[in-house]
Order: structure tokens, then C-alpha cells, then sequence
């Protein structure tokens, strides 16, 4: 993996209080997807930093701007 391609996120990976969007800087472990083990998937994926002037929502809701 060189880093460019896409890698699932499933939203019970995530770990914190919002739900990702785009531009937002995280760190994640990957694994291998089952049962060929040919595709990646994202866990224990925390946010390190919210994207600037965007919206996040949290998992209860609320929206917030960043």
C-alpha cells in the first residue's frame, strides 16, 4: 500500500464523538479483510485533528463547526 488508495472505514471503528468527513487528519491500524485477505480495512481509527471550516456531526447529532 503506497498510501493513495482508498481503505473501508467501518463506523464502528471509529473511536470519539464525530463521525468523519473529508480533510480530516486521523491515525488507524490496518488489517486485512477476510477471507482473501486481497482488500485493507481501517480499525481503531481515532480523529487527530477536524478538517478546517467544515461541519461534523457528533454520534448523538449535534452539529459542530470546525
Amino acid at each position: 500500500m503506497d498510501g493513495k488508495e482508498d481503505i473501508f472505514v467501518h463506523i464502528s471503528d471509529i473511536e470519539g464523538e464525530y463521525v468523519l468527513v473529508e480533510g480530516d487528519e486521523v491515525t488507524y491500524k490496518v488489517c486485512a479483510v477476510p477471507p482473501k485477505n486481497l482488500k485493507y480495512q481501517a480499525v481503531e481509527v481515532v480523529i487527530t485533528h477536524l478538517a478546517p471550516g467544515t461541519k461534523h456531526e457528533t454520534w448523538s447529532g449535534q452539529i459542530i463547526n470546525s
